[in-house]
């Protein structure tokens, strides 16, 4: 099995930020996922969507109730590098 092939696609997963998977012999393998995790809604179009700190936009899952302020700017016809830096603005704004 090739294994960055297989982290690649976990990394596909909207909410996965990172992932590792390590052979460990003879015969068994240790998945490792880091979750994003959202900090705000965002305006997305009509819809409203979750946001993590580096401006990406997450699928909002039907059945969590989750309270966060909403954010307009920050859609996805901006690149993710222009939503991560206004996120990164959110961040030291609610820091400060």
């Amino acid at each position: 099995m090739p294994l960055d092939d297989r982290r690649s696609k976990i990394e596909e997963i909207g909410w996965v930020e990172s992932a590792s998977v390590h052979r460990i012999l003879p015969n068994r393998l240790r998945v490792e996922v880091t979750e994003r995790t959202p900090v705000a809604f965002a305006r997305n179009g009509n819809e409203i969507a979750l946001i993590d700190a580096h401006g990406v936009l997450l699928d909002r899952p039907a059945d969590i109730d989750m309270r966060f302020p909403i954010l307009s700017g920050v859609s996805d016809s901006l690149a993710r590098d222009e939503r991560e830096r206004r996120m990164q603005i959110y961040e030291d704004l609610v820091a400060a």
